[in-house]
């Protein structure tokens, strides 16, 4: 599994990769769908990085053995 630290250093490169197309479609005078299509795979991997990210730091989940929930001891099966 991706570390949080590994994960939100490639989030910052699909960001990175994203301004550089934003400035690119504005020198060119892309149209509004040529910069969807293209920056669409770029920002839904951004969005996988960041998710990662935040998935990552709040580590695998496990609570032991028993946990307390809505004053109620729950047994892990």
């Amino acid at each position: 599994m991706m570390s949080k630290e590994q994960a939100l250093h490639k989030a910052e490169r699909h960001f990175s990769q994203l301004k550089k197309l934003v400035e690119q479609a504005i020198d060119e005078e892309w149209r509004v769908d040529q910069f969807e299509r293209s920056s669409f795979a770029e920002l839904l991997d951004l969005g996988y990085a960041l998710l990662t990210a935040m998935v990552a730091a709040h580590g695998n989940g496990d609570q032991g053995e028993q946990i307390e929930h809505q004053e109620r001891t729950l047994q892990r099966l």
